[in-house]
């Protein structure tokens, strides 16, 4: 849910005005276990999309959470990078699985949006297939900048998953601050109340800055995608993944 995907400001509009009592954390339990573990290097989830996830040599295993998102989502994050020398990374693995709750569970009445809220990757303007599995595609570059407030701040209901991401990394004391190249993929499953999401970091070096001005420029956009094309190959190169009933 790092990118809009639906009307959230429609969604907590009814929450101001509907009366309703939160979940409890024991009706949370279940839905904050998690579906995928570490096995000799490889990410095997038991749930959609059931299968195994592993990486070139030279990218490792970071660390792992699960959380419920914004109270409409449960949330699981796996990070997996390559480190440089001074203490950042030069290739980030963020892998997400992520599903609505159930109606019973949201912060307004589940027939507000007959059939469950859903993923819309529509907009997404390039499609790849990876493991014969069609996946949305979207990249771009953005400076990451969190604060120490944030960083080391207590974990609260609203934060993003973005900012778990970051915490992940602090704790483990990776700077996740730096310009990047980035790549997001993900798989839906058939009704699109479920994701799979890989989100592909590159830190950008200093001398290819450059490439900052091309995105959505004019003229300069086929530079860009030509740019997306290779970006797209990289994030696809390091890593494998294999699905179920393939």
């Amino acid at each position: 849910m790092t990118y809009p995907r639906c009307n959230f400001l429609l969604f907590f509009s009814i929450i101001v005005i509907v009366s309703c009592s939160n979940p409890s954390d024991k009706e949370y339990g279940p839905f904050l276990e998690f579906q995928a573990e570490l096995v000799n290097d490889s990410l095997i989830s038991s749930s959609f999309p059931e299968g195994s996830i592993s990486f070139e040599k030279n990218i490792q295993y970071i660390g792992s959470k699960t959380f419920i998102l914004y109270k409409v989502a449960r949330c699981e994050i796996h990070l997996f990078a390559e480190l440089d020398a001074q203490g950042g990374f030069e290739r980030l693995y963020w892998i997400q699985y992520e599903g609505y709750l159930p109606g019973k569970l949201l912060p307004f009445p589940a027939n507000l949006k007959p059939g469950g809220l859903t993923y819309d990757y529509n907009d997404d303007p390039y499609r790849e297939s990876i493991a014969d599995k069609e996946f949305y595609v979207k990249t771009g570059n953005f400076n990451v900048e969190f604060s120490d407030s944030e960083l080391n701040g207590k974990t609260g209901e609203d934060d993003s998953d973005f900012l778990n991401v970051a915490r992940i990394l602090n704790q483990k004391g990776i700077n996740i601050n730096s310009e990047v190249l980035s790549v997001r993929m993900v798989q839906l499953n058939e009704d699109k109340s479920d994701e799979l999401m890989i989100i592909y970091y590159e830190s950008l070096e200093e001398e290819d800055q450059k490439i900052k001005a091309l995105e959505g420029k004019g003229k300069a956009s086929s530079q860009w995608d030509s740019v997306s094309s290779d970006l797209i190959l990289r994030a696809k190169t390091g890593i494998h993944l294999t699905f179920k009933n393939n």
